[in-house]
């Protein structure tokens, strides 16, 4: 079903928890990140992720002083092939301030997800159903995907 989903989008953008449940290997979430990860390498669409995220994965290994899992996230997320890592540019936080505006979505949220429009994603992956209320993006939750 995901590979469908995805099949219909060039470009995917990505929240930072389907990242956080594939590095710590959740045990009901990591398989569909798998595969989504995998849809991704093989270049059936484009992964977009906004430098937010990479700074939010860190978090957890550097609040543990583990610097080699924080660089390991770092290396992974900077050369996963068909996904592309950006910084927040003044457009971003432009359309991230209207997102924020119009949804109620927190700052970290509406920039990520701003960033995935600015780079032409067409679709979003998430497990925030808060997310729904963006409008010019199709949002998809894992939750969703794993019970519905």
């Amino acid at each position: 079903m995901i590979a469908d989903i995805l099949g219909r989008h060039p470009v995917v953008g990505f929240d930072t928890s389907p990242f956080i449940y594939h590095f710590e290997a959740h045990p009901d979430f990591a398989p569909l990140t798998t595969s989504i990860l995998k849809t991704i390498q093989s270049g059936t669409c484009r992964g977009i992720v906004s430098d937010i995220s990479l700074l939010e994965v860190l978090v957890l290994p550097l609040r543990q002083e583990r610097q080699d899992i924080a660089d390991e996230y770092e290396v992974l997320l900077t050369n996963f092939p068909n996904l592309s890592l950006v910084p927040v540019s003044r457009e971003t936080i432009l359309r991230g301030a209207s997102i924020r505006a119009l949804s109620g979505l927190n700052t970290p949220d509406a920039l990520i997800v701003a960033t995935a429009i600015e780079h032409g994603a067409t679709l979003v992956i998430t497990n925030d159903q808060q997310w729904k209320k963006v409008k010019g993006i199709e949002v998809v939750c894992l939750d969703d995907l794993l019970h519905g």
